[in-house]
């Protein structure tokens, strides 16, 4: 099975890091939390690199086309 790389981009509440059930990605591959908001596109861009999936689950992180061309492993 290939490993992935789950990005979560807004957990600035805590609830992800708190769920049992993300153990059940990590078995699946690395599992990244963000808690705070990127300060610009060019971060979220970073965030990504590297990411299989993203979980954008918050109005706080824009993903314009702009940022999505960089994430070409999403």
């Amino acid at each position: 099975m290939p490993q992935h790389r789950f990005v979560v981009l807004d957990d600035w509440t805590g609830f992800y890091a708190s769920q049992p059930s993300l153990n059940l990605l990590r078995e699946r591959g690395a599992v990244v939390t963000f808690d705070s908001p990127a300060s610009d596109p060019s971060e979220v861009v970073e965030r990504l690199r590297g990411a299989t999936v993203a979980i954008a689950n918050r109005e706080r992180t824009l993903l314009p086309g702009s940022v999505l061309s960089h994430a070409q492993q999403l």
